[in-house]
């Protein structure tokens, strides 16, 4: 066992050593950060290629590539924390086995005079991945992000009917990690986790009514795993009706749908028919608001369901599915006069 110096650094020699990873290519998966990132990789016949974005390879280690004789590296090296970001240059490496998305570990120690370390004495200061790398004639540059700069990238996910257990495995994944998980004794359920995204920002959504995640997370209460169209219409209909009441006051009052959703006990009927028109498309209906200037003028929302047009009006308590209000009381969307379709989700005067 090699006794590690411990007195004035001056007296000793920094070793530096990279072991590069080869792992299991079946669990490799594809996660591009926000930015755009160029891969310059070999092909082949020995010529570079350029890709957008990278791969990590988190999968299992396999193989283990060492790396002793590095001509310079640039970090933050502290013993008792590992380092979040490097920057190192070597000789000219194997491009089949060094390029970006390659899992690193950078290791090092001082050695004391008279004294020599092996591998194994050198201690881990930075595991990551290789994010950029330039070569030249006789070396090649590479930056070597920590976890904790990973950790701070944005990823986008795409979950549709999928087990809690997978779909955590897959974001624990974008770490680097290999998860492990057992889900004995719990409910691993299928649950439509459509759109996620790991940009928890409540003022945006990816869900089809974009109006936000208080809306969209409503919507998928009142709907539930209702798959039939004419049957969510109905049901967000119901919740309306049950929920909103009606307020006079000239055109929109509010900014957007989620401020109609927290007004809702005192509404007009332009600011209840952006909210419906919002719910709606949250479900993935094709919703839009009208505006009635006869017949005492009037704004609702139609939602067009296998060709057919359908209102949901909730001027009024006790509104009944597909009917409108008109001067002379209720009456069905097609007899409900002329209007004209407001096209988007702010219904002016």
């Amino acid at each position: 066992m090699v006794t590690i110096y411990t007195g004035p650094k001056q007296y000793s020699i920094s070793r530096t050593g990279l072991e590069v990873y080869r792992t299991d290519e079946k669990n490799f998966k594809p996660y591009e950060s926000t930015g755009v990132v160029t891969n310059n990789s070999s092909s082949d016949d020995g010529e570079e290629t350029t890709k957008t974005g990278y791969t990590l390879h988190q999968g299992k280690i396999l193989d283990t590539y060492y790396y002793g004789e590095i001509f310079s590296t640039e970090h933050e090296y502290d013993y008792s924390d590992m380092s979040d970001s490097a920057t190192l240059k070597l000789p000219s490496v194997d491009k089949k086995r060094f390029y970006k998305g390659v899992r690193v570990c950078l290791r090092k120690q001082w050695e004391a005079p008279g004294t020599t370390l092996k591998w194994s004495d050198l201690d881990p200061v930075l595991t990551g991945f290789i994010t950029e790398q330039t070569f030249s004639e006789d070396s090649v540059s590479i930056k070597v992000p920590g976890m904790t700069t990973l950790l701070d990238q944005k990823f986008k996910f795409q979950f549709t009917q999928m087990k809690r257990s997978k779909i955590l495995a897959e974001i624990i994944k974008t770490a680097g990690l290999t998860p492990v998980i057992n889900v004995k004794g719990l409910d691993d359920d299928v649950t439509d986790f459509t759109n996620i995204s790991s940009d928890s920002s409540s003022d945006s959504s990816d869900l089809a009514g974009g109006e936000g995640a208080d809306i969209d997370s409503l919507v998928k209460q009142i709907v539930g795993s209702e798959t039939n169209e004419l049957k969510k219409c109905k049901l967000i209909h119901e919740w309306l009706k049950s929920n909103v009441r009606y307020s006079y006051y000239e055109c929109s009052k509010y900014s957007s749908a989620a401020e109609c959703l927290k007004h809702k006990s005192a509404l007009n009927c332009a600011d209840t028919a952006r909210l419906t028109r919002a719910m709606m498309s949250s479900a993935g209906l094709n919703a839009y608001v009208v505006h009635r200037t006869t017949n005492g003028g009037h704004f609702w929302t139609i939602i067009e369901i296998g060709g057919k047009k359908y209102a949901s009006d909730q001027t009024g308590d006790g509104s009944a599915f597909n009917t409108v209000w008109a001067a002379s009381g209720r009456t069905t969307v097609s007899d409900g006069g002329s209007y004209t379709r407001k096209n988007g989700k702010n219904p002016d005067c």
